[in-house]
């Protein structure tokens, strides 16, 4: 039961991580084009 737990909170926090990197990467892009334009 603990294993389970583990890796649940495991994969939340490598999830949450992906997101972040994604929403950091589409958000530095849009100040690009907002600073360009």
């Amino acid at each position: 039961m603990k294993n389970v737990g583990s890796s649940r909170l495991c994969v939340i926090i490598f999830a949450y991580g992906i997101v972040k990197c994604l929403s950091g990467k589409t958000f530095s892009a849009i100040w690009r084009n907002k600073l360009s334009v």
